[in-house]
């Protein structure tokens, strides 16, 4: 198993970045795991899976998202409010 360069590195989030993951989140990415002692398998994984998690919270225009973001902070707030009425 080969351990990962700077090289290696800074090549696989050139990579990330030409294939649309903003700038400011790849170089976040790149300050948190620049001093971890990765394998180059490890670090692949690790980059698909952020490429595979962004490009699903992309969310289309026009695609109705108030509702669930409103059903996801009023439901916890309801129920809080029952539990402190008991």
């Amino acid at each position: 198993m080969t351990k990962v360069t700077t090289q290696m590195l800074n090549r696989s989030l050139k990579e990330l970045e030409d294939d649309g993951i903003p700038k400011d989140l790849v170089d976040k990415i790149r300050n948190k795991i620049k001093d971890e002692d990765l394998e180059e398998e490890q670090l692949e994984y690790l980059l698909n899976k952020v490429f595979i998690n962004f490009n699903n919270a992309i969310v289309e225009a026009s695609e109705p998202v108030g509702t669930v973001a409103a059903q996801s902070i009023g439901e916890p707030g309801t129920q809080i409010l029952l539990q402190l009425a008991i």
